[in-house]
């Protein structure tokens, strides 16, 4: 498999190499010219046509770490895809690992604690549809469509609607949720972040992508 350094170098990954990381893996993986290679490559703005040297389709944190760990032992170049949202197309690279977060979709409300935790493959609608069931509201973007994990990292987020758009807890004070994220690394594995943050704010974010999350 030839692929592209941090530093912009062209090498080439022995096959048996990529063969065992493969079976540490539990999503599928694709190559140039295999199905789903394209669909997986595929971002919200057409015009931008960069091609991954691989391209893993995460089921779980556990396949995210071992992707960073491989990707660090390789010095390979590393980029990830939430929604694919982003215009200028930074959640894709020539020659990268990829991982496409397309099918870690899920999202798990404390209604007390009005926290969600949410997987980074979310749109707002995914979010939107599980906290609206407790009268709460994200403060995300403004189009059910658009990928969280670029808003919640970049910080570009709606304002709160205002008071009377709300929900209103049980003393007639709105009410917003806190998107709480979590970083992983290859050591610690996955950490949740601000979980007792106050329950009317912008979301809290930590940990950093290595090229971009959109």
């Amino acid at each position: 498999m030839s692929a592209k350094t941090l530093d912009g170098r062209e090498i080439e990954l022995k096959g048996d190499l990529v063969d065992r990381w493969q079976t540490r893996l539990r999503g599928p993986v694709f190559s140039p010219g295999e199905e789903g290679y394209r669909a997986s490559r595929t971002l919200w703005n057409a015009m931008i046509d960069r091609r991954p040297a691989v391209i893993v389709r995460c089921l779980g944190t556990a396949d995210v770490v071992e992707c960073v760990r491989f990707a660090r032992e390789h010095d390979l170049l590393l980029c990830i895809k939430g929604g694919g949202h982003n215009i200028a197309g930074l959640a894709m690279a020539d020659g990268a690992l990829m991982l496409d977060m397309s099918l870690m979709r899920g999202v798990w409300v404390d209604p007390h604690g009005r926290i969600a935790h949410a997987q980074a493959g979310c749109e707002i609608g995914d979010v939107d549809r599980e906290t609206q069931l407790h009268g709460l509201a994200a403060v995300l973007g403004f189009v059910s469509t658009t990928g969280i994990a670029g808003l919640t990292l970049g910080m570009m987020m709606r304002p709160a609607p205002p008071a009377p758009c709300l929900p209103e807890d049980r003393h007639g004070t709105p009410v917003v949720m806190v998107l709480a994220c979590h970083s992983g690394t290859p050591e610690a594995g996955e950490k949740a972040v601000a979980p007792n943050a106050p329950r009317t704010t912008r979301p809290t974010s930590s940990g950093h992508a290595p090229r971009g999350t959109t």
